[in-house]
């Protein structure tokens, strides 16, 4: 839930991709004059909104795979394509599918491992610095 004061009715791109399944809240008091019951009108609307938003979530979540899927079998498709064959069999595209999906899945997984392992070694590097600066200091 976002409550958004002052009545107005626009973000100014604040936090727009973590408001993507939110409850937006727009009332007319401003900051200084805001109260509890004001919040509790907020989550009576997000109560209310609830199962909308959660259906919202649930539809994306479902077009996401369909459209994934999609993108699976067109790049399959295209690499059969390549590889000049002409005449498909249906086990042979469902086999070429279903090893571009793996792939794929393979390199999500590889890209995200190598990005915790910079995240890591990033945050060792600065913990390091900070003991350096420290030790020096003193």
């Amino acid at each position: 839930m976002l409550v958004r004061t002052s009545g107005e009715f626009r973000l100014s791109d604040f936090l727009l991709w973590q408001t993507t399944y939110s409850c937006l809240s727009f009332v007319q008091v401003l900051w200084p004059d805001f109260s509890i019951w004001h919040l509790y009108a907020g989550v009576i609307k997000y109560q209310r909104n609830y199962k909308a938003i959660q259906e919202a979530i649930k539809d994306n979540l479902i077009e996401r795979e369909r459209l994934q899927k999609e993108s699976d079998y067109e790049c399959a498709m295209e690499e059969l394509r390549q590889k000049q064959t002409n005449h498909f069999k249906d086990t042979d595209i469902k086999s070429c599918v279903e090893d571009y999906t793996k792939k794929r899945e393979q390199r999500i997984k590889m890209f995200l491992d190598d990005l915790e392992r910079r995240r890591n070694t990033f945050f060792d590097d600065l913990a390091t610095d900070q003991q350096v600066t420290n030790a020096a200091a003193t």
